[in-house]
């Protein structure tokens, strides 16, 4: 079970329901099921932008950031009840465009969105070709656009 809090700085209110529901689409496609919490945050370009600016040099709004609270691919510490897996920011005008230019729903780009940031906190990557196809793989099955 993930647990979650969800800051909402911008656009239009998600329901939690949808949030608890991608997130255990998640858990379950990653076989995750220890018990964690992350944090979730909505916010606008100009925010992001700082974000992106200050913690990986670019100076422009992107549609999601992952911050790990530390490497979820180590064994947790028998001591740790709840494992804090980081937090994942969401640009809302990041999303509408998006959703926009690839004509799908704004729900639809938030979850996909939403999905490859928790995969980020849960270990994935997509550093290198091999990493990438398992992470998007991952990706598909999870959005159920699987071919």
């Amino acid at each position: 079970m993930i647990d979650f809090s969800v800051n909402q700085l911008a656009g239009k209110t998600i329901e939690s329901r949808h949030w608890r529901s991608w997130l255990n689409q998640v858990a379950l496609a990653a076989r995750f099921s220890r018990r964690a919490e992350l944090s979730i945050a909505v916010v606008s370009a100009a925010a992001m932008q700082r974000l992106n600016r200050q913690y990986r040099g670019k100076d422009r709004p992107t549609d999601v950031l992952s911050f790990a609270e530390r490497d979820s691919r180590d064994r947790l510490p028998k001591r740790l009840a709840v494992e804090p897996l980081g937090e994942v920011i969401i640009c809302y005008p990041k999303a509408v465009a998006q959703a926009r230019a690839h004509g799908r729903p704004l729900l639809d780009e938030i979850q996909r969105l939403f999905v490859h940031g928790v995969l980020h906190l849960l270990g994935y990557d997509h550093q290198t070709s091999g990493d990438a196809a398992r992470m998007e793989g991952l990706e598909r099955k999870i959005l159920k656009q699987e071919t």
